[in-house]
């Protein structure tokens, strides 16, 4: 059982990943259904994010994009 889930996102190119950690839900069974959960609560998705293409994906109201998560 999962104890914790840590949020990677990434701001800008030279920059470290940014980890935020939250306590797993133990309502939730699978990271994947966890991670779907906070990456909806936290980002959007973007087809084009300002206009261009190739940026695609989850970007939090800050601009962070979505990268993944960990489980532990």
């Amino acid at each position: 059982m999962y104890t914790k889930i840590i949020i990677l996102l990434w701001s800008c190119v030279g920059c470290g990943l940014e980890q935020i950690e939250y306590k797993f839900d133990p309502n939730i069974t699978t990271c994947g259904d966890m991670a779907d959960i906070i990456r909806e609560d936290i980002s959007t998705h973007y087809w084009e994010y300002e206009g261009d293409p190739a940026r695609h994906g989850y970007y939090t109201d800050d601009g962070k994009l979505f990268v993944g998560v960990m489980c532990e």
